[in-house]
C-alpha cells in the first residue's frame, strides 16, 4: 500500500477520480483541476409584446447595468434583448428573402470526382485535374440558384427556405444589452453591446470596425453615428467608475433620421438611450445594411421595407460563467466565478431584499417618431413643435404598456446548470428567488425582480449587493446530487487546487482589428473633416483615438451614397441629410438635453439611479465642428496610446501601463491551467469571388448586383448597383 500511495500521481486521471484499494484501506485520488463553464439564467422575460397591429414600430425599457461577475470573466454572458423583423403579410414576399447567390458562392476547390467538376469559365464538365467543384452538380436541389446576374432565372431557386411558402421570410436582428463578451477587449467590467445589428443569418455584422476581422466597406451602414456628444467605441460602451450599478434607458424605434429624400419611406431603426449623464439618439441602421445581402431582385424585401416592423422581441439571460472543477471521492466539485446581484435602493416598490433587472417597458404601435421629429429635422412648422420636450411628450403618449408576464412556478430566480454529461445538472439553492408581484409589476410597466434572502447560508450581503456562494457539489452521477456548499465543505486537496487556480483575462482581441483602418478599409475612412486625432482612455484601460467627420462623410454612409446614381441623386441625398442632422444638433444644444423618453413609472420609481456613461466617451465638439459633425473612432487598443494622437481629452493620471511584449502569447495561468480565451482569430474575409457553376458559366462576385430600397418613392424605380469587392472600392470625391 505504501508503494502504491507513493506512486499515486501516476494513477490519477484528469478526467476521473482514481480509487486505490489496499486490503481494508480505500484511497480516492483527486483529479486535476480543469477550467469549465456553467450556464446561468436569472429573472424572467417580463413583457408580453403585442404584434397584432402589424408588428411593433419600436420599444423602450430600462435595463440594469451592474457587474454581475465579481472577478475576471472567462465566459460569455449577457442580459438584454433580441429583436427580429415581422408583422408583415407573407404575401409581400414575391421572391426568396435570402440571396440565392450565397448558396452557390464557393472558391475554386479541387473536385473529388468527375461528376462534380466543371470548367471554371464555361461551366462544362471538366477533368479532376483542371476543374472546380460545382455545388449545383454536387447538390441538384441547388438548381436555378446559380444565376447571380440573371434574377429572372434565379426566381425559380427553391433551395432550403426559398422553396417554402414563406420564401425564407425577412431576415436580420438587432441585439443588445449588458454583459461580457470574450471577443471584445479585456476588462473585468460589464459593457453595453452597441452596435448589435446582424443580417442574412449572421453573415454580416454592424460595426465600423469588427473585433475579430477587418470590416468590409461594402457592408457598412449598420451603425450610423448620430450624436456629436457621445463617442461610440467599436468595442462596446463602458460605464463611469468601472463598477456601475444603475439603469440605462434603452429604446429601439423607427425614425426619419436616415431619410435620403423627402419621399424616402425606408425603415431607419434607431437606438436611443437615457442615462444619468447623456440622453438622446446614438445611432441608426441604414437601409443599405439590410439591402446589401438580401435585395438580389427588384422585388426583394429586406428589413428596410416600411411594411416590415418588429415581429419578435426576446429578453433574458444568455451565456455561461467560468468555473473550475475537480473530482474526488465519488463527487464532482465546482468553484464558479464569483457573482453577485445588486440590491434595490430607491422607488416606492423597492426593497433592499429585491434586485430588479428590467423595468419600465413601453411598446410603440405607431410611427410616432416621424411626426415628432420631422419639425426639428425639416426646420418647418411651428417653432413650438421643434423641441425635444415635444419629442418626449409624443413618446410618452404613444408608448403603451405591454402585458406583464408572470414567471412560471418555481422559476424567475437565479440558477446555474451543467449539460456536459448524460443529463442536465441544475443548482438553485443560492437564496435568490423570484420577487414577482403582479400589482408592482403592472405599476412599473412590467418588471423582472429577484428576491434576496440575506440570512441564507449561500448568500453574503452588504448594503450594495448580495454575493452568491461560489462552491458547488454534484453532477458526477445519480448518487451525487447538485448542492450549493460552503467553502469548508470542499475537500482540502480540492480546495487547495481551486485556490491556486485563477481566471485569466481574454486574449482573443488585442485591438489589431479596431484601427487604424486596414488597406481594405481605407476607402471608407478617407474624408475626415480634419486630420487631427483626439484620444482618451476608458474605464477599461483602453485607449481610443478618433477623428471628426462631417456627418455624410462618415464611413458608415460610404455605401449608402455610392449605391445611389451619380446623376444628381447622390449629391441631393447628401445635401438633404446633412442639413437635417445640423438642425438636430442645433436643437439639442438649444434644449440642453436630447432626451426622447423617460421611465413610464417616473424617475423616482426606478429601483436604482440611472447609470452614468463612461465620462471618457462624453465630448464637446471642437470649434467649427459644433453642428453636423460626428466623432468616429479610428483606433482602440488596450493600454497602448495611439502614436498619431494629437490632442488628449478627458485623460487622467495614472495612465495604464502597456502589457509586456510576451503578454499576448502567454496562454497559461500561473497555476498551469490553459486560458480558454487565447485563440486570436486569423481575420479572414468571406469569399467575394465565387467559382463558376453549371448555370453561371463564369466566375461571379457576391453579393453582386443589388436593388436597394429606392429613396425616391416608388419601388418600381429601383436602380441596380454592382457591389464592388474589397479590391475595387470607388474613391470618394472630397
Amino acid at each position: 500500500c505504501e508503494h502504491l500511495l507513493e506512486r499515486s500521481s501516476e494513477f490519477a486521471s484528469p478526467r476521473r477520480t482514481t480509487m486505490i484499494v489496499c486490503g481494508t484501506l480505500t484511497v480516492f485520488l483527486m483529479s486535476s483541476v480543469e477550467h469549465s463553464r456553467l450556464h446561468m439564467g436569472g429573472g424572467h422575460a417580463p413583457a408580453e409584446w403585442s404584434y397584432d397591429a402589424g408588428g411593433l414600430r419600436g420599444w423602450s425599457y430600462y435595463i440594469r447595468a451592474f457587474n454581475l461577475l465579481r472577478e475576471q470573466p472567462s465566459m460569455e454572458i449577457g442580459w438584454g434583448q433580441w429583436s427580429k423583423p415581422g408583422g408583415h403579410s407573407e404575401d409581400i414576399l414575391e421572391v426568396c428573402g435570402l440571396h440565392p447567390g450565397g448558396f452557390v458562392c464557393d472558391p475554386c476547390e479541387a473536385c473529388e470526382s468527375t461528376g462534380t467538376c466543371s470548367d471554371p469559365v464555361t461551366g462544362d464538365p471538366a477533368p479532376i485535374s483542371g476543374g472546380c467543384q460545382d455545388p449545383i452538380r454536387e447538390d441538384p436541389t441547388l438548381a436555378n440558384c446559380g444565376h447571380p446576374t440573371d434574377y429572372e432565372a434565379t426566381e425559380s431557386c427553391a433551395f432550403w427556405e426559398c422553396g417554402e411558402d414563406s420564401k425564407g421570410g425577412v431576415r436580420g436582428s438587432i441585439e443588445g444589452g449588458m454583459g461580457y463578451w470574450m471577443y471584445t477587449l479585456e476588462t473585468p467590467n460589464v459593457k453595453w453591446m452597441l452596435p448589435g445589428a446582424t443580417n442574412a443569418n449572421y453573415e454580416i455584422f454592424a460595426g465600423t470596425f469588427l473585433g475579430d476581422r477587418p470590416q468590409l466597406c461594402s457592408v457598412l451602414g449598420g451603425a450610423v453615428r448620430v450624436s456629436n456628444r457621445l463617442l461610440v467605441p467599436n468595442d462596446f460602451v463602458t460605464f463611469a467608475g468601472g463598477d456601475p450599478d444603475g439603469f440605462l434607458g434603452y429604446m429601439l424605434t423607427k425614425t426619419p433620421l436616415g431619410k435620403r429624400s423627402a419621399n424616402d419611406t425606408a425603415n431607419y431603426w434607431t437606438i436611443v438611450i437615457d442615462a444619468a449623464n447623456f440622453a438622446g439618439p446614438v445611432m441608426y441602421t441604414a437601409a443599405w445594411f439590410w439591402d446589401s445581402r438580401i435585395n438580389w431582385h427588384p422585388k426583394s424585401i429586406s428589413w428596410s421595407d416600411p411594411r416590415v416592423n418588429i415581429g419578435y422581441v426576446a429578453q433574458g439571460f444568455e451565456g455561461s460563467i467560468g468555473a473550475f472543477t475537480a473530482r474526488q471521492g465519488g463527487s464532482q466539485y465546482w468553484r464558479t466565478t464569483r457573482w453577485a446581484v445588486p440590491r434595490d435602493r430607491f422607488g416606492p416598490s423597492s426593497s433592499p431584499n429585491t434586485s430588479t433587472l428590467f423595468t419600465g417597458h413601453s411598446q410603440f404601435n405607431t410611427d410616432w417618431a416621424a411626426d415628432a421629429l420631422e419639425p426639428i429635422l425639416s426646420g418647418a412648422g411651428l417653432a413650438s413643435e421643434r423641441s425635444h420636450a415635444v419629442v418626449q411628450q409624443r413618446s410618452a403618449t404613444a408608448g403603451a404598456k405591454p402585458e406583464c408576464k408572470t414567471p412560471p412556478t418555481g422559476e424567475g430566480g437565479m440558477s446555474v446548470w451543467h449539460d456536459g454529461g448524460t443529463a442536465e445538472v441544475l443548482w438553485k439553492g443560492f437564496g435568490i428567488g423570484s420577487a414577482f408581484d403582479q400589482a408592482q409589476s403592472e405599476a412599473a410597466h412590467c418588471a423582472s425582480a429577484l428576491s434576496l434572502n440575506p440570512s441564507h447560508e449561500a448568500l453574503s450581503c452588504d448594503e450594495q449587493r448580495c454575493e452568491a456562494a461560489a462552491f458547488l457539489q454534484g453532477g458526477l452521477s445519480d448518487s451525487d446530487p447538485p448542492v450549493v456548499i460552503p467553502a469548508e465543505a470542499v475537500p482540502s486537496e480540492v480546495k487547495t487546487g481551486f485556490d491556486a487556480a485563477t481566471f485569466e483575462p481574454t486574449k482573443r482581441n488585442d485591438g489589431s482589428y479596431l484601427g487604424p483602418p486596414a488597406a481594405t478599409e481605407e476607402a471608407c475612412f478617407d474624408l475626415p473633416a480634419s486630420p487631427t486625432m483626439y484620444c482618451t482612455v476608458t474605464t477599461s484601460k483602453a485607449w481610443i483615438g478618433w477623428r471628426w467627420y462631417k456627418f455624410v462623410d462618415q464611413p458608415e454612409l460610404y455605401m449608402v451614397f455610392e449605391s445611389l446614381p451619380d446623376d444628381g441623386t447622390r449629391q441631393a441625398a447628401r445635401d438633404y441629410m446633412q442639413a437635417r442632422i445640423e438642425r438636430l444638433h442645433r436643437q439639442q444644444e438649444a434644449d440642453s438635453t436630447g432626451g426622447w423618453f423617460s421611465p413610464p413609472q417616473g424617475d423616482a420609481a426606478l429601483p436604482a439611479e440611472k447609470v452614468s456613461i463612461d465620462p471618457a466617451l462624453l465630448l464637446t465638439p471642437p470649434t467649427g465642428f459644433e453642428y453636423g459633425y460626428v466623432p468616429i473612432a479610428v483606433y482602440q487598443k488596450p493600454r497602448v496610446k495611439p502614436a498619431e494622437c494629437d490632442v488628449e481629452v478627458n485623460v487622467a493620471d495614472p495612465r495604464p501601463e502597456p502589457h509586456p511584449e510576451s503578454y499576448w502569447e502567454d496562454c497559461t495561468s500561473s497555476s498551469g491551467i490553459p486560458n480558454p480565451n487565447c485563440n486570436r482569430p486569423a481575420g479572414s474575409y468571406e469569399v467575394e469571388t465565387c467559382s463558376a457553376n453549371n448555370e453561371s458559366r463564369a466566375a461571379f462576385n457576391y453579393p453582386g448586383r443589388i436593388y436597394g430600397y429606392w429613396p425616391g418613392g416608388s419601388q418600381d424605380d429601383r436602380v441596380p448597383y454592382d457591389v464592388p469587392t474589397r479590391d475595387s472600392l470607388p474613391t470618394r470625391a472630397a
